[in-house]
């Protein structure tokens, strides 16, 4: 069984490192998502080193329990020796491997914080309550349906007439309108100016 174990902690460890390697590689080009998308995996294989690492220490102190006058050397045959000697060396690689993300990780995160910190301080403007009444009906006056009223124009009224311009007696192309709309004080209805325009 320990055998067994020692190929299963080596085959995590060695995919831990390659997948360490590929997250190297996405930082380098920003591809985040894979990233993201493989911590389940990583951790995944995490936990099923961490458990074949756990029957590897039973598997040794039972081996001891049983033999006590050998040392775990005498115990262990070729396989299992170079197993562990492949453990021990997978487990340097990863380090180093988890080192050097870790390195690009601090130096995007130091570089992010920078961008972060002179970015300029958007400053939210105060706005008083009467302010927001005075938007709302400006917006509710704006948006407001037209009735039909007996009574004379006021400024902010809105006109709706028709009408046919004439140039010595002659009508025009573009001098006529049906239900034009017009609001009283705005500015926008010199309709002189505008007829001369489309006249000209």
């Amino acid at each position: 069984m320990l055998t067994h174990y020692l190929e299963g902690a080596l085959s995590d460890l060695r995919d831990l490192i390659k997948i360490t390697n590929l997250d190297i590689e996405d930082i380098k080009l920003a591809k985040n998502d894979p990233q993201f998308d493989g911590l389940s995996l990583k951790e995944e294989k995490l936990k099923s080193f961490e458990t074949k690492k756990a029957m590897i220490d039973h598997e040794i102190s039972l081996l001891m329990t049983q033999n006590p006058d050998k040392d775990l050397p005498q115990l262990l045959n070729n396989e299992q020796h170079t197993s562990l000697d492949s453990l021990k060396t997978e487990l340097s690689t990863l380090r180093d491997v988890n080192k050097a993300y870790a390195k690009l990780v601090l130096t995007v995160s130091n570089l992010y914080n920078s961008f972060l910190e002179k970015l300029p301080e958007i400053k939210k403007e105060e706005v008083s309550d009467d302010e927001v009444e005075s938007r709302i009906k400006d917006l509710l006056k704006r948006s407001g349906k037209l009735v039909d009223v007996d009574n004379p124009l006021e400024i902010g009224d809105v006109a709706i007439f028709d009408f046919e311009g004439f140039i010595d007696d002659k009508a025009f192309e573009g001098g006529k309108a049906e239900g034009y709309l017009l609001e009283i004080g705005s500015g926008s209805g010199n309709l002189t100016r505008e007829l001369l325009k489309k006249n000209n």
